[in-house]
């Protein structure tokens, strides 16, 4: 089965319109460009790595959603051409708070993401389970595509940043192993030590 792409919420996508409007009018955005599927943003407070019953489903927090405008570079042409590419956050505040625009990312690396993403909706693997993709931070230790799983099924992930180098770039790992190589890390960062790579 495909990976599945939550949906924004109705607010958060009257935000972006309404945003992405107000920042193509000031000119930070170019018009007419595609825009793409929104991508949930999650975060886990490193604390939460030094509990032994850490859950990821239970103590990672929905921060914000990122909508991408703009065309992907090439992988076809050489040399590889550059789109131009925005990411606009949209954050989604706890509580009553609507949500609201916080921020607007540009540049070679945004793209890269998105490419990922594309990258990880052709492997095989995947094809054998039902998995929401969510993107994922852990501050100062790594950011990483999330597949979750429905039901009870593994979690996955796949880094695409990291502070270590025991965690290969957009290799899978099970959840629980995942965990256990950013532990360590975790207690280091914790006690004011850079982790070592």
């Amino acid at each position: 089965m495909p990976l599945v792409f939550p949906r924004a919420p109705a607010a958060v996508a009257h935000v972006f319109r309404d945003g992405l409007a107000e920042l193509i009018e000031a000119g930070w955005v170019p018009t007419g460009l595609p825009i793409g599927r929104p991508l949930e943003v999650w975060v886990l407070d490193v604390r939460h790595l030094l509990n032994e019953k850490a859950n990821v489903r239970r103590d990672a927090k929905l921060v914000q959603w990122q909508c991408l405008v703009g065309n992907l570079r090439s992988r076809r042409t050489r040399p590889r051409r550059r789109g131009r590419v925005f990411a606009v956050d949209v954050a989604c505040p706890r509580g009553s708070k609507a949500p609201c625009i916080t921020g607007l990312e540009r540049g070679s690396h945004v793209g890269d993401v998105f490419e990922e993403v594309k990258d990880l909706q052709k492997r095989p693997w995947l094809k054998s389970g039902r998995y929401t993709l969510r993107r994922l931070r852990i501050p100062v230790l790594a950011s990483v595509f999330w597949l979750r799983s429905s039901g009870n099924a593994k979690d996955y992930v796949v880094p695409y940043h990291s502070a270590t180098r025991k965690l290969t770039r957009m290799r899978i790992y099970r959840m629980e192993k995942f965990l256990a190589i950013l532990k360590p890390l975790a207690e280091k960062s914790l006690k004011g030590i850079a982790p070592s790579r």
